[in-house]
């Protein structure tokens, strides 16, 4: 059951007939879905949801940009994707985008989303990462999750190895760092990231940067666009654009393939953090967007925890493995990340056992099929998102011309499985 509320509305939760509590609902720019799950035993869930309005005009026309023999290099265009496990950036050359390599480490061009305090000058990407087992109380990762949110609106994860406080309306981190435990906001965490980008990006154009075009979610609330705009401008940068993130990938599918005029499409963007749906409408070179939805507590993130969840229990129950020591913790969080990805394309992963007990000969195996169910709830959540961006948009299925898939998640069968049962009918999807 789902109830939309109005301001000033408040949800007294009965037991019988005894009020046992009181939720006072939707602040300024605000609304709120109420979930009720009740299962057959008669023990029930209550989710409530707020949600604040997105920043984009819905209505807003994007001229599609003409894909160009030879491009203007001296604007030192700059784009960044921040996104929620990954950074990624790319500038303009005479040729064309050029991604720029961010992680010195690997020499890749995608740098992972974690910061690290243990010197005096925090570093982030893959060295972080690779310190997870050995000085996880020193990293903070995961903060587009939490930018711009009140405390009470952020869903802390087990797996974080720092803290997050309530600082009045805000939030903080607590983190180790270099010089003694510390207090951070989110702003502080992306600035470093955002830093980093801007420092490798000029050094592959040779030239001091000052303007940059940075892709959020369609769903970003105003409050948490000014907050990635203060990340920003801690990190140096001086004049700074936003996009939607499902905008960005339409530019991109558009430039490279033929639309048809008149056409509506679907963004389906599925990263590390946000499931974010975008409904537009394809006419006379321009793209305006019909509607958007998303869910900012849901990403690819939240399936390596179900993985987590899973063999954790197995290894704690069965094998009696102590994960209380950090090492051991962050090892099966990085497993469960690598069987993910294994599930894409086998059918089957296992872990072994003898990464944690040393001479083990056994194995623990789990099917892709063993993962879908575990993560069916997932899919219905997704599924829900699609279909209220469709009646924001006021079409139904059948009117959807193009699905763009976008972002890693989307690289899961059952994610993309999902574009096949949700439309049933022939069309055209892009990865």
């Amino acid at each position: 059951m789902k109830l939309r509320t109005k301001k000033g509305d408040t949800l007294k939760v009965k037991e019988d007939e005894d009020v046992v509590k009181k939720i006072s609902l939707v602040e300024k720019h605000e609304s709120t879905t109420i979930a009720l799950e009740i299962d057959t035993n008669g023990i029930y869930s209550l989710i409530v949801k707020s949600e604040e309005d997105n920043t984009f005009d819905i209505k807003k026309l994007y001229n599609i940009p003409n894909k160009l023999p030879r491009y203007i290099q001296d604007f030192h265009a700059t784009g960044i994707d921040l996104g929620t496990t990954e950074c990624f950036c790319s500038v303009i050359r005479h040729d064309g985008p050029r991604p720029v390599q961010l992680d010195p480490l690997k020499h890749t061009y995608n740098m992972p989303s974690y910061i690290i305090f243990d010197e005096k000058k925090p570093t982030c990407g893959y060295i972080a990462v690779d310190k997870m087992k050995t000085k996880a109380e020193f990293i903070v990762f995961d903060a587009k999750r939490f930018i711009g949110k009140s405390f009470d609106k952020i869903a802390l994860d087990s797996l974080w190895p720092f803290r997050v406080f309530k600082d009045a309306e805000n939030a903080l981190c607590e983190v180790e760092t270099f010089y003694g435990r510390e207090r951070k906001s989110p702003q502080e965490i992306s600035a470093v990231l955002l830093n980093r980008i801007k420092t490798e990006a000029e050094i592959f154009e040779g030239i001091e940067l000052s303007e940059v075009v940075i892709g959020i979610p369609s769903e970003f609330s105003e409050k948490r666009m000014k907050a990635t705009q203060s990340a920003a401008e801690l990190a140096g940068w001086q004049k700074i654009h936003f996009i939607p993130e499902s905008v960005a990938a339409a530019f991109a599918y558009c430039s490279e393939i033929k639309i048809s005029n008149n056409s509506n499409m679907l963004i389906f963007d599925f990263g590390g953090g946000t499931v974010d749906i975008c409904l537009a409408k394809f006419k006379d070179g321009h793209l305006q967007i019909l509607a958007s939805d998303g869910d900012s507590f849901l990403g690819g993130r939240d399936y390596d925890n179900i993985l987590f969840t899973h063999f954790h229990g197995i290894l704690t129950h069965k094998f009696g493995i102590d994960f209380m020591v950090q090492r051991k913790k962050y090892s099966l969080k990085e497993i469960c990340q690598d069987i993910k990805h294994t599930l894409s394309a086998n059918d089957e992963a296992w872990l072994n056992v003898d990464d944690f007990i040393c001479d083990s000969d056994d194995i623990i195996t789990i099917t892709r099929k063993e993962f879908e169910d575990l993560t069916s709830h997932f899919l219905l959540r997704i599924q829900d998102v699609i279909q209220r961006a469709l009646t924001k948009a006021k079409i139904s299925k059948i009117d959807v011309n193009y699905v763009f898939r976008v972002g890693g998640g989307c690289r899961m069968p059952m994610i993309q499985k999902i574009c096949g049962r949700t439309w049933g009918c022939p069309l055209c999807i892009f990865s």
